[in-house]
């Protein structure tokens, strides 16, 4: 058994060694990872939130948005946190106004 065990971990060591020598691949296009490429999916997400929160206060209306809002932000440091991000900003009412009207 100790010699199966023996060779298994030669084999590890070796592996990472040859690992260690060969330089990093470069990506398929050229570019290097740090190179500002997450500015796009950061600001797709954020706007995916603005949106989000445009249908729902479109929905349940500017009264029942804020009193739910409200009520989430008395819970605890998580529910508040989320209050805070989902608090109605000027973009999200105008976004809901013009859903409203679209549907209307």
């Amino acid at each position: 058994m100790d010699l199966q065990r023996e060779e298994f971990y030669g084999r590890i060591e070796r592996i990472e060694d040859e690992r260690s020598h060969q330089p990093r691949r470069p990506r398929r296009d050229g570019r290097k990872l740090s190179s500002g490429n997450w500015i796009a999916p950061i600001a797709m997400v954020l706007a995916a939130i603005v949106v989000m929160k445009a249908i729902v206060h479109a929905n349940v209306g500017p009264e029942g948005y804020e009193y739910r809002l409200a009520a989430l932000a008395e819970g605890d440091v998580a529910d508040r946190v989320g209050a805070w991000v989902l608090a109605a900003d000027p973009v999200t009412v105008t976004l809901s106004a013009l859903l409203r009207d679209f549907v209307d």
